[in-house]
């Protein structure tokens, strides 16, 4: 393996995250600029970083701070064979044997389009979206069953329900050095988890772990719980008023579930764009393609965009069906980081204007801190690295004390620094 093939294999998180950036001067001004290939090439050689030494001590692979940019694009180096997790924006890496795509949303496959011609590990689900969506060549696309080890390039690999949005998955890897590395993605952490039999059957030596929530101070809500907020709310106003229309938001794979739910408590179809009735499609049971259809006018819930759910964009939307709702009830997924947290669901105010009605919901597909708590001292990793979606320093160090606290707790090494992009 030359040297460039190390620096290229340790440096794939530099490269996906944009690195540090440098200086330059145009017109007059001071921008700021990302580091080019051959520049991090350069610096991870003065630096000595290889991968034979980072698969020898366990240690993560470097990484660059950038806020609210996209997840840790985490590689994962065994025995001279490169694995790369969510990396696709860093490009094709020669010495890179195998991608694995953890989920289909946005911060997870940035980089990876059509011409993307290397071997793709990845859930069902996850593939046929890639596929749909993304018009990746099949051929390249390598669909693993969950639960069951599959061997890749001589590493054995499961693939375990993240519990995040539909066909999200975890990797455990069997290293033939012995170690067991795991890398959460995006994931919420539930009981679950603990009875599958091919994590409880071995002790992780580094966990990858997602830790978006861990830095909130009041945790969101369960999602079985938020569910049941909103389709009590749902089901009263339109018994209040049949003229009611209901709307939901809709972002990516994982918000069809309130969606979803919404349809079946008020006994509608959802109507939804084609691109989002599409991935209904891919994503759904059979009693999932009977709640969904394209034609506005046939039921009162609709599944609009994020970008729709303002009083001016509902009030725009309410007018073209004035002749069959007087009223809009709006349910809005609010991201973890701008939830403030409330004592209780009941406690959260909505936002009236006229005849439209918004409820922001913490509807959050990540672990809370007590979820990731209650994860950290079951699964008892020898070695923690947490990866962080949106965060701060300040944010990130109060994190790993939190996670060092944990880990002294049940006995085990220490918190390695946040792997943030």
């Amino acid at each position: 393996m030359s040297s460039r093939q190390n620096v290229l294999a340790s440096g794939q998180n530099v490269l996906a995250s944009g690195g540090a950036t440098r200086r330059a001067r145009i017109g007059g001004k001071v921008v700021r600029r990302a580091p080019s290939r051959q520049e991090v090439e350069r610096r991870l050689l003065q630096s000595g970083i290889s991968v034979e030494r980072m698969a020898n001590a366990g240690k993560k692979l470097p990484t660059s701070m950038q806020r609210r940019k996209r997840d840790a694009a985490t590689s994962v180096a065994a025995n001279r064979t490169s694995f790369a997790v969510d990396a696709f924006s860093c490009g094709a890496v020669a010495s890179c044997s195998a991608h694995f795509l953890s989920h289909f949303h946005p911060h997870a496959y940035r980089g990876l389009s059509r011409s993307f011609d290397r071997p793709i590990y990845c859930s069902k689900v996850t593939a046929d979206l890639a596929n749909c969506k993304l018009g990746v060549q099949d051929a390249h696309l390598h669909r693993l069953p969950l639960n069951t080890v599959s061997v890749v390039n001589g590493v054995r690999v499961v693939l375990i329900d993240a519990n995040h949005c539909a066909g999200a998955s975890m990797f455990l890897f069997m290293v033939p050095d012995g170690r067991t590395i795991l890398y959460t993605g995006h994931f919420r952490a539930s009981a679950a988890m603990e009875r599958n039999l091919q994590l409880a059957a071995r002790r992780v030596d580094v966990c990858y772990m997602d830790t978006t929530c861990l830095p909130l101070e009041k945790e969101p809500p369960a999602r079985e719980d938020v569910l049941r907020f909103a389709t009590r709310l749902a089901s009263s106003a339109v018994a209040r008023n049949p003229r009611t229309m209901l709307a939901c938001g809709y972002r990516a794979p994982g918000d069809e579930k309130l969606c979803l739910a919404l349809a079946e408590a008020v006994g509608c179809r959802a109507a939804m764009a084609m691109e989002n009735y599409d991935t209904l499609q891919l994503l759904g049971t059979g009693r999932a393609r009977d709640l969904v259809t394209l034609d506005w006018h046939a039921t009162r819930l609709h599944a609009l965009a994020i970008t729709k759910l303002s009083f001016k964009g509902l009030s725009a939307h309410l007018r073209r069906f004035s002749a069959q709702y007087d009223y809009l009830l709006a349910f809005k997924p609010v991201a973890q980081w701008d939830f403030t947290g409330h004592s209780r669901l009941s406690d959260i105010q909505p936002h009236i204007s006229q005849n439209v009605i918004i409820y922001g919901v913490p509807f959050v597909d990540h672990s809370s801190r007590s979820e990731l708590k209650r994860f950290v001292q079951w699964l008892r990793p020898r070695s923690l690295v947490p990866v962080a979606t949106a965060t701060t320093r300040r944010s990130a160090a109060a994190s790993e004390g939190i996670l060092r606290k944990w880990l002294s707790d049940i006995g085990t090494f220490p918190v390695r620094p946040t792997s943030d992009p």
